[in-house]
């Protein structure tokens, strides 16, 4: 897996966004490893604010980690929850906007 990720391969954030969930190629795969291990503290995730109903962007802070809720990103749908965790993480590892247009 490679340290980092091409700013320039805006082909797998294009991936990702047509399908968060599923088989993805290996290329994207690595990139999702990556994402993942960015380190913990500052690092962008998924809470469920209402079961089944609503996911809030929040990140890890301070030890014992806590998750700290962005209000401004809240979703009705995982999927485009997702898509934003996928956009911030990129944002963070890359230094640039995910152009997914």
């Amino acid at each position: 897996m490679p340290n980092f990720i091409d700013k320039s391969r805006t082909d797998l954030a294009r991936e990702f966004h047509t399908q968060p969930y599923g088989r993805h190629s290996p290329d994207l795969e690595a990139v999702l490893d990556r994402l993942r291990m960015v380190n913990p503290n500052g690092k962008f995730m998924l809470v469920c604010t209402q079961r089944g109903r609503e996911w809030t962007v929040a990140h890890l802070t301070d030890e014992p980690p806590r998750a700290v809720l962005h209000r401004d990103l809240v979703f009705d749908n995982t999927p485009d929850a997702e898509r934003a965790v996928f956009r911030l993480r990129w944002k963070i590892v890359t230094g640039s906007e995910p152009n997914v247009d």
